[in-house]
């Protein structure tokens, strides 16, 4: 696609959101409306219904620029005034001073992206308790906590330079051509879920190699990067292989839990659902940060 081809989609996107907007303020004039970057309903809806007593409505906008450029052309058209609005865009590794700032109009995750927020510890606890049916007195229950935590820490520890570049690409605005996957690449890192083990398979030789760009980000900025990231590791690199990471343990427990040589006690389980699934049936139980709540009530004052 060139460059014409992506703006004039970005433009046909924003008039559907704009077509979409008018069509629902027609059949329910009182409707709290959500505009999204993509199929983060299950996340964001019913937290709102929670908190203004009513279900809202969803536009998909389908990326966090068109969700700023349908705000921009609702404002310009004076159509905000009398509507219930949101605004929910991610933080990525984006330069959002200015969204940040405009804390009346915009929620901007905490984290990376909503994704990070399924996959904190209180978040995982509930998933256990609550889906798979443990309670905190089970005699694993504990032992499975502590198993995903070292995990996630030596998984975390192995993505955070190929994180940290992109970070680095993102922050000093440097185009590429590719994009990344939902998951890490394979031969970037191996995770053995059985064995609780994680192999890097990758440097800084093979990013550049493999992910390259014009000008290359300097070590020095990419070693800066992987700093701030590790200050809050779950919520700092890329949400998306945070979650796929997520998934494989979950889809993992069945076999090594119901392993008579694992030691564990047999428990009845399973899941088995993709990204998409995951992402809308593990909702309920993700956190939610203090600002999200702000911010709507704000939205509905």
């Amino acid at each position: 696609m060139t460059y014409v081809d992506k703006l004039r989609s970005a433009r046909n996107t924003v008039q559907d959101c704009y077509m979409q907007y008018n069509e629902i303020r027609r059949k329910r004039p009182d409707a709290f409306i959500a505009f999204l970057e993509g199929y983060d309903a299950p996340y964001y809806l019913p937290f709102i219904e929670s908190i203004i007593g009513t279900h809202p409505e969803q536009v998909i906008c389908h990326n966090k620029a068109n969700v700023i450029s349908v705000y921009d052309s609702l404002l310009k058209k004076k159509l905000l005034k009398k509507a219930k609005t949101g605004f929910f865009v991610d933080r990525d590794y984006d330069i959002n001073t200015v969204l940040i700032k405009d804390i009346n109009n915009f929620y901007v995750t905490e984290g990376y992206s909503v994704e990070n927020f399924y996959c904190t510890q209180t978040a995982l606890e509930r998933i256990l308790k609550d889906y798979m049916h443990y309670n905190c007195a089970h005699k694993d229950y504990d032992v499975l906590v502590e198993n995903y935590l070292t995990l996630q820490r030596q998984f975390n520890l192995a993505i955070v330079d190929f994180n940290a570049y992109y970070c680095s690409l993102k922050r000093n605005n440097i185009k590429v051509g590719w994009s990344l996957c939902e998951s890490v690449p394979s031969q970037y890192v191996a995770v053995d879920f059985t064995n609780y083990t994680v192999v890097k398979g990758y440097n800084w030789e093979t990013i550049r190699h493999n992910y390259p760009a014009k000008p290359v980000p300097s070590a020095d900025d990419v070693k800066h990067n992987a700093l701030w990231i590790m200050k809050n590791v779950v919520m700092n690199v890329r949400g998306k292989y945070e979650f796929s990471f997520l998934i494989k343990f979950l889809q993992s427990l069945p076999k090594v839990v119901n392993d008579p040589a694992s030691g564990f006690e047999n428990h009845p389980m399973n899941f088995s659902m993709g990204y998409a699934d995951a992402l809308s049936a593990l909702a309920q139980y993700a956190d939610k940060d203090d600002g999200l709540a702000s911010y709507i009530r704000r939205r509905v004052a």
